[in-house]
């Protein structure tokens, strides 16, 4: 059938009639158009066809020079990250030289409006024909692709239909590429020296150097000449109340200005986002930490409410925490990770970091960064950060999986010298000295009780007393020997008939029954490390409807009193 349609330079009418379903965008008022994103629902069979041409369409653009060096967008092997770092990279230029020679730097930030609906097919099979060369059987196809389009869509009143007569249909396979075909000439634009566009889809943005503010305006003004005339040609327009533009410099002027972009008058912004990165004027990224620590923040806070200490959710399922937040703190990572070489920006990941691991192991929330991250098996993130970057760097050299595992060895081997060193969570680290051994156990999970027995942190007199809930830092049951955890759980007679039991299952004697040989015996099977964990809760368990007495005959006391 596909064979038979390409022979005859064919794509059905029922492949291009399209259902259209609308997203929120998550932004913007629901009544307005531009806060939903229309995606055209499509015959499987018909998609199957686009992705064969696309196979085609793809190489022939390649043979006949490709497509501009500065259009990141939906090609292989080129990502958001390509972008970012050809902007950074060029901006940084910014800080090189004295404070007299250095350069100023002006990013443009564009957007088009309605974009991929508005591309003109006459342009797009001007572009195939004229620029790229495609082989007449493709072109014919793609002309007969592009014609007699349907959109199916529900009002009220009941379903409508409406004729397309342009645009790249968001939700097709051949869209993004016929978007690319179509919006190539404004990337392959002269521009001034120092001067460049970098595209990703519809997103472009204009980076001006030059030696003075003045100069880069003038530079401004011939690029937005030559794009608005080239838009103009081609049916789209600019959105200029979207454009933002920021000033970098190292020199010490006023990086707050007005800037006529366009005929427009438009103000430098301390800070602009580009392609979810926010860039600020000294290039600290100081904006971008900040921001994605507001927004994990709150997913954490939103979903820590539905994670009680007590009968929440298993490890396990608590880990998509983390991996909610780490997908929002590491975007771009690549691009930025020598900033948190600073510690304040360092400190503020963590944090909110910290805040995750806590739920995931069901600790008190006085447990240390370190220890945390430990127990709930965390990388910190700046080691994560820095992975990222060198995973990018190469990612030309061989397999993914065999680079991906070598730079995890790298990271956790730096994780263990850092908790080498550290000096809290020290009752931790007796427990866990190997975090390697840690992570790749296949076994076991913490909980609210077995958290407590690794962190220290929990219902141990010495602890509470630290944190002022009671009086005396002191065992109730051996007096004037602290009540921590090595207490409780090795050497208090009020547990001997439990820890006896525990001897048994673990076929040791209370001689060599010590910290680091439980430990030993957690992370050898999952059996011993159930015997351990059932000793804890019930020692605890205890503990607590003990604390509970003796805080209602208080109570009672004092109300007697009075």
């Amino acid at each position: 059938m596909y064979n038979s349609c390409l022979l005859t330079g064919v794509f059905s009418k029922q492949w291009k009639r399209a259902r259209l379903v609308l997203l929120d965008k998550g932004k913007g008022e629901p009544n307005l158009p531009s806060s939903w994103r229309p995606l055209c629902m499509l015959d499987t069979a018909g998609k199957g066809y686009e992705k064969l041409l696309q196979l085609r369409l793809v190489p022939a653009v390649e043979e006949a020079g490709d497509l501009s060096a500065r259009q990141y967008g939906f090609r292989k092997g080129r990502s958001t990250v390509d972008a970012l770092l050809d902007v950074v990279t060029s901006l940084k230029r910014t800080q090189e030289g004295s404070r007299y020679t250095r350069n100023v730097a002006i990013l443009v930030t564009l957007d088009v409006k309605n974009a991929f609906n508005s591309a003109r097919w006459s342009d797009i099979l001007e572009a195939l024909e004229g620029t790229f060369h495609v082989p007449p059987y493709l072109l014919r196809v793609m002309g007969n692709y592009l014609k007699d389009r349907n959109l199916v869509y529900e009002t009220a009143q009941g379903q409508r239909v409406k004729e397309i007569t342009a645009g790249a249909a968001q939700g097709s396979i051949l869209g993004p590429q016929l978007w690319n075909v179509a919006y190539d000439g404004v990337l392959r634009l002269e521009m001034p020296t120092d001067c460049f566009l970098v595209g990703y889809a519809d997103d472009v943005a204009a980076v001006i150097q030059a030696r003075t503010i003045e100069l880069a305006q003038v530079k401004l003004d011939v690029i937005m000449r030559r794009i608005t005339r080239w838009m103009d040609e081609h049916g789209l327009t600019l959105a200029t109340s979207k454009t933002e533009v920021v000033l970098f410099t190292r020199k010490r002027i006023p990086t707050i200005i007005p800037i006529q972009v366009g005929g427009t008058e438009v103000w430098t912004k301390p800070a602009a986002k580009y392609l979810g990165i926010m860039l600020d004027t000294k290039i600290t990224f100081w904006e971008q930490i900040k921001q994605a620590t507001d927004r994990a923040s709150q997913r954490t806070t939103a979903l820590s409410r539905l994670m009680g200490n007590i009968n929440g959710p298993r490890p396990c399922k608590r880990r998509l925490l983390m991996t909610v937040v780490h997908s929002i703190l590491l975007y771009g990572a690549e691009v930025w990770a020598d900033a948190l070489n600073i510690a304040y920006y360092r400190k503020r990941m963590i944090a909110v970091q910290r805040r995750g691991a806590l739920r995931i192991a069901c600790a008190y929330r006085t447990v240390s960064e370190p220890a945390i991250l430990v127990l709930a098996r965390v990388i910190p993130i700046q080691l994560l950060a820095a992975e990222r970057k060198r995973m990018y760097e190469r990612r030309t050299e061989g397999p993914r999986t065999a680079i991906a595992k070598e730079e995890r060895e790298r990271t956790v081997t730096a994780w263990q010298e850092m908790w080498t060193r550290e000096v809290r969570g020290r009752w931790t680290a007796r427990l866990v000295p190997d975090v390697q051994t840690w992570l790749q156990r296949e076994h076991g999970e913490v909980n609210y009780f077995t958290t407590q027995f690794l962190s220290g942190h929990g219902l141990f007199y010495a602890y509470l007393h630290r944190i002022g809930k009671v009086t005396t830092p002191s065992c109730l049951s051996c007096d004037g020997v602290a009540d921590d955890a090595l207490h409780t759980f090795f050497e208090c007679s009020q547990w001997g008939q439990d820890r006896n039991a525990l001897q048994q299952a673990l076929n040791r004697t209370s001689a060599d029954l010590t910290p680091e040989i439980v430990m030993s015996h957690m992370l050898s099977s999952q059996a011993d490390w159930t015997a351990v964990s059932e000793y804890v809760e019930v020692v605890l368990t205890k503990k607590m409807v003990m604390e509970r007495v003796r805080q209602r005959a208080e109570q009672g006391g004092q109300r007697r009193e009075e």
